[in-house]
């Protein structure tokens, strides 16, 4: 597990930024096959499969012609994708273990709190590891150093 904080951005950002850390991260280790990112944006969702070909196709216009919002983050997770990696919606707040867990991290961190995070795999029906792992490099990389200090 990892997460992070920035006090001057978006949820948006924030997601999109999560989704890069966690593809940069993935393409260091050996995947398993039936890997699915399963996440509650639907904005991370719709931009990588609807809207992002359009984008590039109209010089990072958005339908209305409009500049495209965090253009940034949506040109490095084009290059950051992984071939055949799908992405899988979850509901936010439904229950989903998984998804629950995510959001007491973000919520944490967005409180300018250090969760436990867990480290490694961990058995099965096990919590979280109670020491927390730094945040990897590529994520303390792509936070403004203030927010990356504070991990």
């Amino acid at each position: 597990e990892f997460g992070g904080a920035d006090p001057a951005t978006t949820n948006n950002r924030m997601e999109l930024t999560a989704a890069l850390a966690l593809l940069q991260h993935l393409r260091q280790l050996p995947r398993h096959p039936r890997l699915v990112i399963r996440t509650d944006s639907r904005y991370l969702i719709d931009g990588l499969q609807k809207w992002l070909p359009g984008w590039k196709r109209k010089g990072w216009r958005t339908a209305s012609g409009s500049p495209v919002l965090n253009r940034d983050l949506w040109e490095a997770l084009d290059a950051a994708r992984i071939p055949n990696l799908p992405l899988a919606y979850v509901k936010g707040h439904s229950g989903d273990p998984d998804n629950d867990r995510c959001d007491v991290i973000a919520v944490a961190f967005s409180k300018g709190q250090q969760p436990q995070l867990a480290q490694g795999e961990l058995p099965e029906g096990a919590d979280a590891a109670p020491a927390p792992e730094p945040a990897p490099q590529p994520l303390l990389q792509l936070l403004p150093e203030n927010a990356a200090a504070a991990l």
